[in-house]
């Protein structure tokens, strides 16, 4: 009987180093698997970082493209203007004669001997004449 419990004693042992060493096992895994989970809160914290940084970039970038808009539209504008006047000046390069005239007219029309001369003309006057009844 002491065989017997001598051996059961040495199984028991045996039994117990490798329990000891199952639960090393499974001490080490957990402490690997607390590394790998602090890891995966540090990579959350810097991507929750970097996701605010992309949207507050993304903000500036939209207020950015909208006052570009806002400055192309008003250049667009101007352009539109400037060729209004070109449009005039076009049309008085194609017709060089006409412009001739228009302006001469023009600058005699100034001039207010001319100007009442002509339009005594066109319209005579009523108040040199006298009135017959």
């Amino acid at each position: 009987m002491p065989d017997n419990l001598e051996d059961r004693v040495l199984s028991h042992d045996k039994q117990l180093v490798k329990i000891e060493t199952i639960l090393d096992r499974v001490a080490s895994n957990q402490e690997n698997i607390n590394g790998s989970i602090l890891s995966i809160a540090i990579n959350m914290a810097k991507m929750t970082n970097i996701e605010e940084n992309n949207k507050s970039s993304f903000d500036r970038v939209h207020t950015r493209i909208d006052n570009e808009v806002i400055i192309r539209d008003e250049k667009i504008k101007e352009v539109n203007i400037q060729l209004k006047i070109l449009e005039v000046f076009s049309f008085l390069s194609k017709y060089p004669k006409i412009t001739v005239t228009v302006c001469v007219l023009l600058y005699s029309a100034a001039i207010s001997d001319i100007r009442h001369k002509v339009y005594d003309t066109i319209v005579p006057s009523t108040v040199n004449k006298p009135v017959t009844k």
